[in-house]
């Protein structure tokens, strides 16, 4: 199966498409879950919040980088933002750091921290695996995870198995031709539209005083023309799952079509099935975000979405999805559940921009 090429990195886009960066409605209490990132072999950070900041950012006292990219270097938090996001937290608080679907370690507050996101401040909890665990927690290739508040740890929680999981992706030709004709008939259905919402501002550009607007406008134009005539060369990559009790597959899918390896649309998919696919759920902002002068005609794999891990945190069968969604100058980590009407928000999100 066709693969795509990694796409091109990020350039900044019109404020109107930040994505939201403070993490709401998630007062720290019993049962409470956030987002957490690998630090160190044996270390993640579970952040609580993340604030607009009123200051320049701390830039002593950082700790190493760590190992997961949409991190942070930590470094003791002012008084104030203790009050602000972690006035109820201990060191020695109990966690599950869920890892995988039916695979959770127990942990504990090693220490509060606070973290320079984006231009934003971060508070969380510095979680520290417990020693008896930490051997087999630093073996994991895994850098994001859900950590949850325990009263009291619970070890038998931590050995369930679960039916959500990886799965292969089907490879026969058949499956690629159902696939292909399903990405296909997106572009067809869609390209119109995204041309249409895209008008006015490359005729803005096309008319504007500044050279090199004007030869941005015309290459862009250039671009709609092809893929308009059919001209766009379709590549893709696939992630399938099984996230629901019934065991059937889920893929989400990357797709671009580029025009002399210049990128004339591009979306994400999820799909479930085989022969026939059934399309869950579409994601066609980076298609618009294309043609975006701020963006130079280029939209990296984040801008499409990236599975960072799946969980199935009450091993109900019904799996959870950690997805990372790049925006402008921006990242939203967030804890999506599939169900029988689709994903749905848990409300568990992680989010920082400039």
């Amino acid at each position: 199966m066709r693969q795509a090429a990694l796409l091109a990195s990020v350039a900044a886009i019109a404020a109107a498409l930040l994505t939201d960066v403070t993490v709401a409605g998630q007062e720290p209490g019993a049962g409470s879950a956030f987002v957490a990132f690998r630090v160190d072999f044996n270390h993640v950070i579970a952040t609580f919040k993340v604030m607009d900041t009123s200051a320049k950012q701390v830039t002593d006292g950082l700790s190493a980088e760590p190992m997961a990219r949409f991190g942070y270097r930590y470094f003791d938090p002012p008084a104030p933002w203790r009050e602000q996001g972690a006035a109820a937290m201990r060191a020695g608080d109990r966690w599950l750091i869920h890892s995988a679907p039916g695979q959770a370690f127990q942990a504990e507050t090693e220490r509060i921290v606070g973290g320079n996101a984006g231009c934003q401040n971060a508070i969380g909890a510095l979680l520290r695996v417990v020693p008896e665990q930490s051997d087999t927690f630093t073996g994991l290739p895994a850098k994001y995870f859900l950590a949850e508040r325990s009263m009291t740890l619970q070890p038998s929680k931590a050995e369930l198995g679960s039916s959500v999981g990886i799965a292969p992706s089907p490879s026969t030709a058949e499956f690629r031709r159902a696939l292909e004709s399903t990405l296909n008939a997106l572009l067809v259905r869609e390209l119109p539209r995204v041309l249409a919402d895209a008008a006015p501002e490359l005729a803005r550009a096309a008319s504007s005083p500044v050279a090199y607007r004007r030869s941005w406008a015309r290459r862009q134009q250039a671009i709609d023309e092809a893929m308009q005539s059919g001209r766009g060369e379709l590549t893709y990559d696939i992630q399938s799952f099984r996230l629901a009790p019934d065991g059937v597959l889920l893929h989400f899918v990357r797709a671009e079509w580029t025009v002399h390896r210049r990128q004339g649309f591009a979306a994400s998919l999820w799909l479930r099935g085989e022969q026939p696919l059934e399309v869950i759920q579409t994601n066609l902002r980076a298609a618009s975000w294309l043609r975006m002068f701020e963006f130079q005609g280029k939209v990296a794999r984040e801008h499409l979405g990236l599975i960072l891990n799946i969980f199935d945190r009450n091993h109900d069968g019904w799996g959870e999805v950690l997805l990372a969604q790049g925006g402008y100058e921006s990242m939203d980590i967030s804890a999506l559940e599939y169900s029988p009407t689709g994903f749905q928000p848990t409300g568990i999100k992680y989010a920082y921009g400039c």
